[in-house]
């Protein structure tokens, strides 16, 4: 077999089997959890900064504390899974979930809401890996399509829709701490997460890596500063003025640390001691360009959330719930979408997410044109039509591009290596929201009516496309990769 197409098709046979749906539903749950998590906060910042008093910094680490500690949590977490029990991994994961969620709602200070979500993204990042590690191991054949596409429409749409749920939330509330509903409603999901894991999970261990067991300390330690350093600067940029220069800094610890990982790693692999990342992975040039993909995308999909919600709220005048709602088409198209994608991925491989980024960019372009010279009372009437077309695009990107990351890679491994495309994926959120949201205040004069709005619009959505075109880049050489090369299929097992 070459690389000339995609290695995700079964055994017919196994496709023929009864569907595992409370496996496919109860694993797109808990995924669309996690990125609800992520997306909703959002529109309750102004809410949290008038009521706890907090000024950009702290508005910026409610949101960046999640990230930082979801984005630590993956690659130990997933690890754990691979070689003990993911079923367990996620009980604790909820508890610890509603436990932060309670801690987010009761708040009476930012120090305390940072603290609380920062538990939260520990939660998150013990959570997803075995999310994903129990799809790879459990699903296969038709049921691996609907699986993946089901969680690439839960993604799409917990993206998209957070905003407005929360904003729904908050207008429910009437009160000048209404930003508390938002996390509130982790109570109740939390706990029917908990009763569905406890119900469906599959029981016993995960696949037990036999060769390696545990977790290397030193490599554990090496990783996490290294990933601090370089989120840092970016989870602590507001886009004023008073952002301070030296942050950037960090980044100089960053790369010697992250290089003095991959020589201990390396080092660890060569006197059979467990790495804490299989090198193998690292050199599949596959599951490399999956994780690329998944960090570009994920960049500019939730930049663009953020931007088109600011401009919708300071340009057009709308209500956080009103700003929230022009992504609802967004999510309906990307839910319609994923399952084409995630059926079609099998056979055209790589060229799903060559088209999806590619329609998602034709939307994206008509967007910023709305935004440029359209009349400012059409523009929340426009914007939802050409996020439909976005939302078209997106559909095809997500799952068929994790479901393509993870085909050369053995079950025994599923954890680390759904934690590792995760952790792309976060470091992604991260640099997005940072780089549009930096720019589009830097662009927002204060006082210069809609002009500067404009201005500041087109400057934000000039950065998501310029991460768009970077995963296309990514995508359309693999796709090349795959076609020209004549390198037999292989598992990456252990």
């Amino acid at each position: 077999m070459t690389l000339t197409g995609s290695n995700l098709s079964a055994d017919p046979s196994v496709a023929k089997a009864a569907p595992r749906w409370d496996i496919i539903v109860l694993c797109a749950a808990l995924a669309g959890l996690t990125i609800l998590d992520l997306s909703k906060v959002n529109v309750a910042l102004p809410s949290i900064g008038r009521d706890l008093h907090a000024d950009a910094t702290g508005m910026q680490l409610v949101v960046g504390a999640y990230i930082v500690t979801y984005a630590l949590t993956l690659v130990p977490a997933g690890r754990l899974g691979d070689i003990r029990s993911r079923k367990l991994l996620m009980i604790v994961a909820l508890v610890i979930y509603l436990a932060a969620g309670v801690g987010c709602a009761l708040a009476v200070d930012v120090r305390m809401l940072v603290i609380a979500r920062a538990v939260q993204g520990v939660a998150a990042g013990m959570l997803m890996p075995q999310v994903l590690g129990t799809m790879h191991a459990t699903l296969a054949g038709a049921d691996r399509g609907r699986g993946f596409g089901l969680y690439g429409a839960t993604v799409n749409a917990s993206i998209a829709l957070g905003p407005v749920l929360g904003g729904a939330l908050m207008a429910l509330w009437h009160g000048s701490d209404s930003w508390r509903a938002v996390f509130w409603m982790n109570i109740p999901l939390g706990l029917v997460a908990l009763f569905a894991v406890l119900r469906f999970a599959p029981r016993g261990a995960a696949a037990t890596v036999t060769e390696r067991r545990g977790i290397d300390p030193i490599g554990l330690l090496l990783f996490a500063l290294a990933l601090v350093c370089t989120l840092y600067p970016f989870v602590t940029t507001t886009g004023g003025d008073d952002d301070p220069a030296a942050r950037w800094l960090a980044l100089i610890p960053a790369l010697i640390l992250t290089t003095a990982f991959v020589y201990w790693e390396r080092a660890a692999a060569s006197r059979a001691r467990p790495p804490l990342i299989e090198p193998r992975l690292i050199r599949e040039s596959t599951y490399r360009n999956g994780i690329a993909i998944a960090a570009c995308w994920f960049a500019a999909n939730l930049g663009v959330v953020l931007v088109i919600t600011l401009f919708l709220q300071d340009g057009v005048g709308l209500s956080p719930l009103a700003s929230g709602l022009a992504n609802v088409t967004f999510a309906i198209a990307a839910g319609f979408t994923s399952w084409f994608g995630a059926r079609n991925v099998p056979l055209r491989g790589r060229g799903v997410v060559v088209l999806g980024i590619a329609v998602t960019l034709l939307g994206l372009g008509a967007t910023a044109c709305i935004g440029a010279v359209a009349p400012i009372h059409l523009i929340a009437f426009l914007v939802p039509v050409t996020q439909l077309i976005a939302g078209a695009g997106a559909g095809l990107v997500v799952s068929p591009n994790q479901a393509l990351s993870l085909e050369r890679v053995a079950p025994e491994l599923g954890g680390t290596a759904s934690a590792l495309t995760q952790l792309g994926q976060r470091v992604g959120n991260s640099v997005g929201v940072a780089a549009c949201g930096a720019v589009y205040f830097a662009l927002l004069p204060e006082g210069d009516g809609s002009g500067g709005v404009r201005s500041a619009f087109l400057g934000g959505i000039a950065v998501v496309g310029s991460f768009m075109v970077l995963a296309l880049l990514v995508a359309v050489a693999d796709l090349r990769q795959r076609r020209t090369s004549v390198l037999p299929v292989k598992e990456i097992h252990p």
